[in-house]
């Protein structure tokens, strides 16, 4: 019987060289299989791990054991969970560079928690540093060896040079050479008023060279847009262009005041000051030997300003100029090929209209804009050529099946059709990654991914690290996202977080598919995406608004931080959708647009449209940005709403007022 056992033990916790791959069967099965092969055995002592039933001789066997791919983790996990000595953990520490990255974070975490060893404590929090997200996790995390430190009266040049490091604003020496550095993260912190002392200090310095004053200028009045000051906003902003003008024959302030009296005059049109606004751009007009971009750049605001103020002849007539003023290529290139043809639409000349959308070719490796062929076919309808609307509509049916345009093609039109939410099943190997998903300890999948090259689509996606599936996604040229899209749509639209956006919407009136598209537009599942207007998490929330929602509805929220974590992020989210849903009666292009861009514009917008249909509405939108983000979530929205359904559907006209749903 001994021997049976003996016989039993080496088989499972056999340590020869051949890893072991994960089994074909789940928990619940192998708990029904009577002889139990060796990678069920190791299968069942991890599981253990998840439910808290660990036994830790078998643990502490399989820890031992170098044929599972997850040998090192499981040596942490089998000190973290059983009653082990401190040498154990010590020598674990102390041979850490002979550990799988991905193991690291783990092993310093149990040494902060577990070892009786203060050097190794302080040494694990300088270590685990560098696996941190977020700036505030790694400051806390460096104060708390400080504070460690400290007690047992040990050096801290290190810790508070490393924490300078990571956050310059702890610098208290502050001197020319790092006084913009200092201001910055001032700036990142959202501690305004003293990221603009230093940014004021480092304008009025006579040693300070043109460049540094205009970076420091520049941080100085788009901070004040963070804080939503817009007055003092547009006033930094005109102080900076002033300054500029003053300075005689010097290229590059000739260079920075075109591209801050752009930037004015947008904040003129803004306000609906547009007489200010174009007595602005005339100004940068006149201005000698400035880059062709921001002479171009003058034009099509110009143009934009003209068609603001129902002066279409006079639009259309700086959006050609700024055209023929293109020499090879600029940023605005297709908006002003498309607002020509888009003039022409409005005025009824559709032949015209067609002629220039005709003028429009993608640019190889990029996506088409579809936008062209939309409209091309709706001028043919309008005049009275059925047969080609019908085929340019089918063909773009065909071309964008998961676009914006290619679904609104279906509109009382052909069913769109239930999209297959599965993928192939993950091949499970014998290695780290395929035992991780395997587990579903998707927490140590990331980690894994983290320091592993050559992941793929399928495994990003089994792995559930949903952000870094999409910028795989997106890293890969038009042809080949085509090809994708062919094999999964899930690869660029995965069902991310769903189980978080159920559980935390407080809205009966939002639909989960309406939060997971706008969090697919807003950050890409990133729930630690910062944007530049410093919008935080997955749906992208101000501090300023969250803070305001988290009063009124009794939802716990201190500071931008909060936004990082999914539930409190989706919890505020949902509520700030459903004021905008009933607020904007349930339109949806008023309530997504107000979304991005705030009620006030949309509002306006509202009383200069009436009379369009909705998708003349859609491209009518000023601002760029929204015009762009309404069309996206319209589109993420439609396919979400297809890989949750097992039926087509059709969409109709007012699909955009309530026939979303």
């Amino acid at each position: 019987m001994k021997n049976s056992i003996l016989l039993l033990i080496i088989t499972i916790f056999c340590s020869c060289s051949r890893l072991v791959a994960p089994p074909d069967k789940r928990h619940s099965e192998i708990l029904k299989t009577s002889d139990k092969s060796t990678s069920e055995q190791q299968a069942l002592i991890l599981y253990s791990l998840k439910n808290g039933s660990v036994e830790c001789s078998k643990l502490s066997n399989l820890a031992t054991n170098k044929n599972n791919p997850l040998n090192q983790w499981i040596k942490i996990q089998h000190i973290a969970n059983c009653n082990t000595s401190q040498d154990q953990l010590q020598s674990l520490f102390d041979s850490r560079d002979d550990l799988k990255e991905w193991v690291k974070q783990d092993l310093y975490n149990l040494v902060i928690k577990k070892s009786d060893n203060i050097d190794s404590k302080v040494e694990a929090y300088s270590l685990l540093t560098k696996y941190l997200k977020t700036q505030d996790e790694k400051v806390k995390n460096i104060k708390a060896a400080i504070k460690l430190a400290k007690k047992s009266n040990r050096s801290l040049s290190k810790l508070k040079s490393m924490l300078i490091d990571i956050s310059p604003l702890y610098n208290q020496d502050i001197n020319a050479s790092n006084i913009f550095t200092i201001a910055k993260d001032f700036h990142r912190n959202r501690k305004f008023k003293k990221a603009r002392t230093l940014y004021k200090k480092i304008i009025k310095s006579q040693t300070t060279s043109l460049k540094e004053k205009v970076l420091a200028w520049d941080k100085l009045r788009f901070s004040y847009k963070l804080d939503r000051d817009k007055e003092s906003y547009r006033k930094e902003t005109r102080k900076l262009v002033l300054f500029l003008r003053s300075i005689k024959n010097d290229d590059y302030a000739r260079e920075m005041n075109a591209k801050f009296s752009n930037i004015l005059a947008r904040i003129y049109w803004t306000k609906g000051n547009l007489t200010r606004a174009k007595r602005v751009i005339r100004d940068v007009l006149i201005l000698k030997e400035i880059p062709l971009k921001h002479k171009i750049n003058s034009y099509y605001h110009l143009a934009g300003i003209h068609a603001d103020r129902r002066q279409h002849s006079r639009a259309v007539h700086y959006y050609k100029k700024a055209y023929q003023t293109i020499e090879d290529d600029h940023e605005h290139k297709e908006a002003i090929l498309w607002n020509v043809g888009w003039h022409y639409y409005k005025r009824k000349k559709y032949q015209q209209a067609i002629n220039w959308f005709n003028n429009y070719m993608p640019k190889e490796g990029e996506s088409p804009q579809f936008r062209f062929t939309y409209w091309k076919a709706i001028s043919y309808k309008k005049l009275g050529n059925k047969d080609k609307f019908k085929e340019v509509m089918s063909s773009l049916r065909s071309q964008d099946p998961y676009g914006f345009y290619g679904q609104m093609a279906h509109v009382d039109s052909v069913a769109l059709q239930p999209i297959n939410s599965d993928t192939k099943s993950h091949e499970f190997k014998a290695d780290a990654l395929s035992w991780s998903i395997y587990l579903n300890n998707f927490d140590l999948a990331h980690k894994i991914v983290d320091h592993t090259k050559d992941i793929d689509l399928l495994e990003f996606y089994h792995a559930e690290y949903f952000d870094k599936l999409i910028f795989k996604y997106f890293s890969f040229d038009y042809e080949k996202r085509k090809e994708i899209l062919k094999e999964s749509p899930l690869y660029a639209y995965p069902l991310a977080y769903k189980a978080d956006f159920i559980k935390s919407n407080l809205s009966k009136n939002v639909p989960t598919e309406l939060l997971m598209a706008i969090a697919r537009q807003e950050s890409a599942f990133n729930k630690y995406a910062r944007s530049p207007a410093d919008a935080f998490g997955l749906l992208q929330l101000i501090p300023i608004r969250a803070k305001e929602l988290s009063k009124r509805y009794k939802i716990p929220f201190k500071n931008y931080n909060d936004l990082y974590s999914p539930e409190t992020n989706i919890a505020l989210s949902s509520k700030l959708l459903d004021q905008l849903m009933r607020r904007q009666k349930k339109n949806f292009i008023h309530f997504v647009a107000s979304y991005n861009a705030g009620e006030t514009p949309i509002n306006r917008w509202k009383k200069s449209f009436k009379k369009l249909s909705d998708m003349e509405f859609i491209e009518e939108i000023p601002y760029s940005e929204t015009r762009k983000y309404v069309k996206l979530v319209a589109r993420n929205i439609l396919v979400y709403k297809r890989l949750l359904s097992d039926k087509e559907f059709h969409i109709t006209k007012n699909f955009f007022r309530g026939g979303y749903k």
